[in-house]
């Protein structure tokens, strides 16, 4: 199975997928632990970014799906996918070629209140958010480029609003399972 992770900065991806991977056997693949790799926590808008950095960091994020193929270990990947979640085919064309057929694939959608993910933000300190937060009017431009829901969204939604210790073992198997469900036509 593949899960696909998705939610604006600061909505709770990591903390949903680390406890999800504490309790499910799943290989973990961070874009934002590849891209830090390259740039640091610095602001990832920038053109030599967009047009040399991320292509080559998709090479790698297949080719450690590749290898997790040879293992059929189960994979979720964290990235904001703002831009691609509301196409339903925009996985097919970003991963087509190095998921098997027939592999399950599952879009989690990770959300919190605006005041929480803001503070979130705020918080974690990093450069490339400073500009998010810096005042009310660039928190806004923010939800507007990337807004916490997605019109046409077809996966499941969490809401990591509440503290990942109120988090079930239960929620999280489930919300995994009804998605192999819906994918078998359940």
């Amino acid at each position: 199975m593949l899960i696909l992770v998705s939610g604006v900065p600061g909505s709770g991806k990591s903390y949903f997928i680390n406890e999800l991977t504490r309790v499910l056997d799943f290989f973990y693949i961070n874009q934002d632990d590849l891209k830090d790799a390259f740039i640091g926590g610095k602001d990832r808008s920038d053109v030599g970014y967009q047009i040399y950095i991320k292509p080559r960091l998709l090479e790698i994020e297949k080719f450690l799906i590749k290898r997790n193929n040879i293992t059929q270990n189960n994979i979720v990947i964290e990235g904001t996918f703002w831009d691609k979640i509301g196409n339903p085919d925009w996985y097919e064309r970003e991963y087509g070629e190095v998921v098997p057929v027939g592999t399950p694939i599952l879009q989690i959608r990770c959300v919190a209140d605006e005041a929480i993910i803001r503070s979130r933000l705020e918080k974690r300190g990093l450069e490339r958010d400073r500009q998010k937060i810096k005042d009310d009017l660039s928190w806004k431009a923010f939800l507007l480029k990337e807004p916490i829901l997605i019109d046409g969204f077809y996966g499941r939604i969490f809401d990591t609003s509440k503290d990942s210790k109120e988090w079930s073992l239960e929620r999280l198997k489930e919300i995994v399972n009804i998605g192999r469900d819906d994918m078998n036509g359940e």
